[in-house]
């Protein structure tokens, strides 16, 4: 009757830690806020007054608007996905992981924002550019 519902299991993901050192913005924050809410508690500081995370990156090839989509989820649920441009240069990555077994990446994300001058929250991926990553998977 709907009165009791039942919490879902726990997802396990098998991921690979991806290489660092550059920076990729995340887009479509604005449609997760209630899983980036979640998240900001969860966040410790670097000890640059940064709110950090891992972030864990899947390929989502059945995407129905991007079949080169990348989904960035954290441990409460999705918080946005790669911007289109970036995901299609991501796509060997996320074969070769797939390739290896892997269900995708992990890195460390930073929130910024969530402030009165600055409201809205965004995500910013430590992430190496593809090559690099892929490279580094060996």
């Amino acid at each position: 009757m709907g009165l009791f519902t039942r919490k879902q299991p726990p997802v396990e993901l098998s991921v690979v830690e991806l290489a660092g050192g550059a920076y990729c913005a995340v887009a479509g924050e604005s449609f997760y806020g209630e899983a980036i809410a979640k998240t900001v508690p969860a966040c410790w500081s670097d000890g640059d007054d940064d709110r950090v995370f891992r972030a864990i990156l899947v390929a989502e090839p059945n995407n129905e608007y991007d079949t080169n989509a990348v989904g960035v989820w954290s441990s409460f649920g999705k918080l946005g996905h790669l911007p289109r441009e970036e995901a299609a240069l991501y796509r060997p990555l996320f074969d070769e992981i797939r390739s290896r077994g892997y269900d995708g990446g992990c890195c460390e994300a930073v929130m910024r924002g969530g402030t009165p001058d600055k409201p809205n929250i965004g995500i910013v991926l430590r992430l190496s550019r593809p090559e690099i990553c892929l490279a580094e998977l060996d």
